[in-house]
């Protein structure tokens, strides 16, 4: 589903090269790309803090160690938001946005194929990196698109976070007592 969710609008969003204030495509597609890409983002986090104590199970680790895994993700995507803002000024927007939903894509597949509690958290902190890169383009992308409906547009986008967020800790919950642990990556 994540995968579904991420690269669905992919297309559409690749089919614009260079603009100015203006975009070519429609801003509720906009709203429903960077909405998608956001959910995936907060589902994510939430997932995490159910899943953290069955991750913990499977390979042993200690609270601390716990810790690190959470926390690797929140720090590379603190850490890159300002760097991932430049390079969307110096590559566009666009770019960006669409490479972070890439490496999100790729590095939550890295996280459910992980041998190694090292594999897991380097593949959460480039998750992040991802992350850093959808968050900070989106905005760009939501302020941009439709200058009437800004508030709109970005109220779409938190409300597909936060519904994110509750979804990922219900689901999470399902597909670890009923799957396993790395299926919450897939979702």
């Amino acid at each position: 589903m994540l995968f579904i969710v991420n690269t669905c609008y992919l297309p559409v969003l690749t089919s614009f090269q260079n603009y100015s204030t203006e975009l070519p495509i429609p801003p509720r597609t906009l709203s429903i790309a960077t909405g998608s890409a956001v959910f995936g983002i907060y589902f994510m986090i939430a997932a995490m803090n159910v899943a953290s104590p069955f991750i913990g199970t499977a390979f042993s680790l200690s609270e601390m160690e716990i810790g690190l895994l959470i926390q690797a993700h929140l720090f590379a995507m603190v850490l890159f938001l300002i760097p991932a803002g430049r390079l969307g000024d110096r590559l566009g927007h666009h770019t960006v946005f669409l490479t972070g939903c890439l490496i999100f894509t790729f590095c939550s597949l890295g996280c459910a194929l992980s041998p190694s509690v090292a594999a897991l958290i380097g593949a959460r902190f480039l998750q992040g990196i991802g992350d850093a890169m959808i968050m900070t383009s989106s905005y760009v992308l939501l302020t941009r698109s439709n200058r009437k409906k800004t508030g709109n547009s970005i109220g779409w986008f938190l409300g597909a976070a936060y519904f994110g967020y509750f979804s990922g800790t219900l689901l999470s919950g399902l597909l670890t007592d009923y799957v396993t642990w790395r299926s919450v990556f897939l979702a």
